[in-house]
């Protein structure tokens, strides 16, 4: 039974729905979520009153780290980073974010240029064994497993993360940009940035679940910053086969990360859509070539560490 106390917050909320409705209500301000947030309301009542009430924010990169020191969740600063002015002069934060799904453009900030996601990517249902009652959810790319999220990660369930995650990566395949791991008070995350702006947007944030998880099936010590920089890797290389056109460069030194070269060298260039491409490609390698991906995007290998390229804060 609820108490009263969290009664009269979906009460005040409700009420406050309705007037927004009806046009009543004016756009939030940054401090009005600070302050929602202080006051213990839900993610997902904050986010409805955002789309509500039509509001925007111009938030830069630097914004976010003081957001999280104030309290505020990171599903709802990446509502945020999505919900920009339209006469805003960067418009790369528009990428889509939140739980809505990805338009079929994406608007590139460049006057009336609309630029198409290249890439198919979806989530899906993935059962493990030894994972008991818990739903994972594996991220695909032209039916290409890229990596398994076992963690609700802040959201409501695996489920719903797995569906933002996906959408972050459909919207991103759009622009030619690059993955880096991040560091963001105290959080680790994987980035996607665009050459020549200085807005970033985060694919995903690594939780310490999700090392954990991560060690248990790799025989290995895996901590969430060395899980983010193998997750930008493995995204860097998968882009640079399926969108790119080049062979991967970060970890097809590695055993496992062989089937990648292989990959990239079964692309048949004949074909001319990228994911039926990527997708002839696998289906075409040998079962041990196949089973090297597939185990690449369940664990770390052994021999993986972070390189030069993994450094600094977040831009």
């Amino acid at each position: 039974m609820e108490s009263g106390v969290y009664f009269y917050w979906r009460l005040n909320v409700v009420l406050f729905l309705m007037l927004a409705a009806s046009a009543q209500v004016t756009a939030m301000t940054v401090y009005d979520v600070i302050q929602l947030s202080k006051k213990n309301y839900s993610d997902q009542d904050i986010i409805a009153l955002i789309e509500t009430t039509d509001s925007a924010f111009e938030l830069k990169a630097d914004d976010i780290p003081r957001l999280v020191e104030l309290g505020v969740n990171e599903p709802v600063i990446q509502v945020m980073l999505s919900a920009t002015p339209d006469t805003a002069s960067d418009q790369f934060a528009t990428i889509p974010v939140n739980n809505k799904p990805v338009s079929e453009t994406v608007n590139a900030g460049t006057g009336s240029e609309k630029l198409v996601p290249r890439a198919e990517i979806d989530s899906e249902p993935l059962t493990e064994p030894d994972s008991g009652r818990h739903h994972h959810q594996a991220i695909n790319l032209s039916g290409i497993r890229l990596f398994v999220l076992r963690d609700e990660g802040g959201y409501p369930s695996v489920t719903a993360r797995a569906k933002v995650v996906a959408d972050r990566l459909k919207a991103a395949s759009a622009m030619d940009g690059q993955f880096q791991p991040a560091h963001v008070t105290g959080s680790d995350a994987v980035m996607f940035t665009v050459p020549g702006t200085t807005q970033t947007v985060m694919v995903v944030s690594v939780s310490a679940q999700d090392a954990s998880a991560y060690q248990r099936r790799s025989g290995r010590r895996v901590t969430p910053d060395l899980l983010a920089s193998y997750w930008s890797d493995l995204l860097t290389d998968y882009w640079s086969i399926a969108l790119g056109g080049r062979p991967p460069d970060r970890l097809s030194m590695l055993h496992e990360g062989e089937a990648l070269q292989e990959l990239y060298e079964s692309l048949d260039t004949s074909i001319d859509n990228d994911a039926d491409r990527l997708t002839s490609a696998f289906q075409s390698l040998p079962k041990q070539e196949r089973d090297h991906l597939l185990q690449l995007a369940v664990s770390v290998p052994r021999n993986f560490n972070t390189t030069e390229v993994h450094t600094g804060e977040a831009p």
